[in-house]
């Protein structure tokens, strides 16, 4: 019989706990590096949102509105992206950071602010959608499906902005005392607060 050498099956754990906590560092650090790089894109967000109203305060002549709309158009499809990362971070990664989360709210509120003068004073065409929310809620899931339908056929004459109604957010809270919404999943299209919406075309209908 083989002499079960106890040393060497010690020696062995020990180099599989090493590896093993080695992995748990590196997922760590991976994790870390990937919330530090979201925070860069948040932070050139508001440097490019700040510009814009910056920009508008400065001067805000009818002459300027391709100017405004340009620039809108390119903070919306960053603050899109980065709001993309941050479903996939939580989701797949189930990493959520609720700091970084309502950063972001505070972004799209701002954002959906600017786009809200810019229609006003440039007569634009687009229509602003606010999407209130809960997490693990069916009808809300499926109404989130259906907007990214309506964003799909509309492209640029949506502009869809998401906001999760069970974080802590000043900025959420705010919106929802404005738009007087009392549940979730609700929609506020163009000013006017619904909570009956549910099909692609009943949405487009309310599009101004």
């Amino acid at each position: 019989m083989r002499k079960i050498s106890l040393n060497l099956y010690f020696s062995a754990f020990i180099v599989s706990l090493i590896i093993f906590m080695l992995g748990i560092y590196a997922g760590i650090k991976i994790e870390q590096k990937t919330q530090d790089l979201l925070m860069q894109e948040l932070l050139g967000i508001e440097q490019r949102t700040a510009n814009l109203e910056l920009l508008f305060t400065l001067d805000d002549s009818k002459d300027f509105c391709p100017v405004f709309e340009d620039e809108l158009n390119s903070v919306d499809e960053k603050t899109m992206l980065l709001g993309k990362e941050l479903e996939y971070n939580e989701e797949v990664k189930k990493v959520k950071d609720v700091e970084l989360k309502r950063r972001y709210f505070v972004l799209e509120a701002e954002s959906y602010l600017l786009a809200l003068k810019i229609k006003k004073m440039c007569d634009a065409n687009y229509s602003l959608i606010l999407f209130f929310y809960k997490p693990d809620c069916p009808e809300c899931i499926d109404l989130g499906n259906t907007l990214t339908k309506v964003k799909e056929e509309k492209k640029d004459l949506a502009r869809i902005y998401s906001f999760d109604v069970s974080l802590e957010s000043k900025v959420v809270e705010a919106l929802l005392r404005k738009y007087g919404v009392v549940s979730a999943p609700s929609l506020v299209i163009d000013e006017t607060g619904f909570s009956n919406l549910k099909k692609k075309e009943e949405i487009i209908n309310e599009m101004k």
